[in-house]
């Protein structure tokens, strides 16, 4: 579904591609769809998506010590020093992060290409924030990502700063 949204009476819209159309003040229409779709706290189906929400957690730290890519990005966050930085690539890497990313005492500087970076340029990407910050940068790429930018390897060999 495509949805614009405008502050103009006229559309904006040239090749007729929006679904749903909302003129207005943008954040007024943004509030009000807010309220409309959010749960309510306390209300049953909030308190089931909690209570699932914390079943899934104790699954995931009863399984802790299995390798798998949820197991790998947890230890790999548990150990990170304080003020680290983490570089995720798109899809299933940036939603591991998001989905099973613990609250830790030590909270990384988190980074991402978006938009239409795709999958190009993310090792590069983040070798250019190592350097940048002058730290070294976790980087949570899939195979495809990594293949697409495997060129910035000659460039991570010339660098002094790890990843």
């Amino acid at each position: 579904m495509f949805v614009s949204i405008t502050s103009q009476i006229q559309r904006e819209d040239p090749y007729s591609q929006s679904d749903l159309h909302f003129q207005g003040q943008i954040s007024h229409i943004c509030h009000e769809l807010r309220q409309q779709t959010s749960p309510q706290a306390g209300t049953p189906w909030s308190h089931r998506l909690y209570q699932a929400s914390e079943q899934a957690v104790a699954v995931l730290k009863q399984n802790d010590h299995e390798y798998s890519n949820i197991s790998v990005i947890r230890q790999a966050l548990r150990s990170l020093p304080n003020d680290s930085l983490v570089f995720t690539g798109n899809s299933l890497s940036v939603r591991l992060l998001d989905t099973y990313a613990e609250t830790y005492p030590v909270q990384p500087k988190l980074f991402a290409n978006r938009g239409l970076s795709g999958i190009d340029g993310n090792l590069s990407t983040a070798l250019g924030i190592a350097q940048a910050e002058q730290k070294p940068i976790l980087v949570c790429l899939g195979d495809l990502t990594l293949l697409h930018d495997l060129n910035a390897l000659g460039v991570a060999a010339q660098m002094n700063t790890p990843f």
